[in-house]
């Protein structure tokens, strides 16, 4: 916040000496217009420099406690920060950037959560958490609009840097945080769901698809870092091929993708499709049994073979049916079943922790059908008794 308050000062002052330098002709008013000119030009350059500089002086102060921060929490990860809004600009791209707030509120109406239930809020994450492994490069170019607006995919270049990050940037970078807390209460629980994320178009260089950090290779990273997980399983079945965190995975054999997809849309990734593992392609003919049986068949032989020690699900719901951008059939009953199957595996067959994301969805009927599969899922496999048990046995 306080990077984003000196970002919004300097900047309008920068543009304001500027206007004036240009309409004044008195004295120094050529200099003073050069002068700040050039400083609103650099400001991103000396920005950058000092967020590097204060997160090599104090990132070493940071410790990971999130099992002993977050033991007692849910496993539903959520805040009202992650939700997207610019004052109707945000409706330039078909995303649903407030669905989160109404799968959460959703959940409150089935009572799913109440008022006694603990939810983790998660907070956005420091420059060293993000330099962990996204570039420091990549970094600096999202000090500028062009280079937002050309990953998002919307034509808001006209707007400033800090107006994105403050509308933008911070909610993603806060769900990214929540994916990663989310893996955290997953090793403590054995499942653990974040209301966000799945940016699985985002590499540790670069963003596109309206992915902008990579969540999901943060997950695969602090998991080993911080719990001493080697293999991981990736089970992608937004209906887009999950190229960015593939491509940050080609050279890891201990990440095993499982990429569900239409392969007739975006991004079409041909370098990416490398990384996957097991590739299982869906079109418009596929119906909820046809596309439930493929599941059913290959990803066990998956979890036989690889023996996985955490399970990142990427379950986007831009496979259902009329999806302008997933142009796929499934139905909201096959979502439902298809989430169920994923915890039927991971939770009760293979009892293997298994952490869920949100990833895409582009209609406004996503969102009940979400919270509607996350009910089925915390009643069908008994969540909520068996976490106040565990809670219990803790204290």
């Amino acid at each position: 916040m306080i990077y984003t308050l000196l970002n919004i000062f300097s900047s309008l002052g920068s543009l304001a000496l500027t206007i004036y330098g240009a309409c004044n002709t008195a004295k120094y008013g050529h200099i003073m217009w050069a002068a700040s000119l050039g400083y609103f030009f650099a400001h991103p350059i000396v920005n950058e420099i000092l967020i590097n500089l204060y997160a090599c002086i104090f990132g070493k102060l940071e410790k990971h406690n999130c099992l002993t921060k977050l033991r007692d929490h849910f496993p539903i990860v959520y805040s009202d920060a992650y939700n997207i809004t610019a004052f109707g600009l945000e409706k330039l791209h078909p995303f649903d950037s407030c669905k989160y707030h109404r799968v959460y509120q959703g959940l409150r109406q089935m009572g799913i959560i109440d008022s006694s239930t603990k939810i983790h809020e998660p907070q956005i994450p420091s420059r060293k958490f993000l330099l962990e492994k996204m570039s420091a490069l990549y970094l600096f170019k999202l000090n500028y609009s062009a280079y937002i607006c050309k990953c998002l995919e919307v034509p808001l270049f006209f707007l400033p840097a800090w107006f994105l990050r403050l509308r933008v940037l911070n909610p993603m970078m806060r769900a990214t945080q929540g994916s990663v807390d989310a893996s955290c209460l997953a090793m403590k629980h054995g499942w653990a769901i974040n209301l966000a994320g799945g940016y699985h178009h985002a590499t540790c260089s670069g963003g596109g698809g309206f992915c902008i950090y990579p969540d999901i290779t943060f997950i695969v990273h602090f998991s080993r870092k911080h719990h001493g997980i080697r293999k991981i399983l990736i089970i992608d079945l937004d209906a887009h091929q999950g190229n960015g965190h593939e491509r940050d995975m080609l050279q890891d054999h201990n990440v095993h993708i499982i990429d569900a997809y239409n392969p007739y849309i975006y991004p079409g990734d041909q370098q990416a499709e490398l990384a996957i593992k097991t590739r299982i392609s869906v079109t418009s003919y596929d119906d909820d049994t046809s596309y439930l049986n493929n599941l059913e068949v290959q990803i066990p032989e998956v979890y036989e073979q690889f023996r996985p020690e955490l399970v990142i699900y990427n379950a986007g719901t831009d496979c259902m049916m009329n999806d302008p951008l997933g142009r796929l059939n499934i139905t909201p009953e096959g979502i439902v079943q298809r989430d169920e199957l994923m915890f039927q595996m991971a939770v009760e067959r293979f009892k293997v922790p298994i952490v869920m994301i949100l990833s895409g969805g582009y209609q406004m009927t996503n969102a009940p059908v979400i919270a509607d599969s996350i009910q089925n899922l915390v009643k069908k496999f008994d969540l909520k008794r068996k976490f106040l048990n565990n809670l219990h046995k803790d204290q």
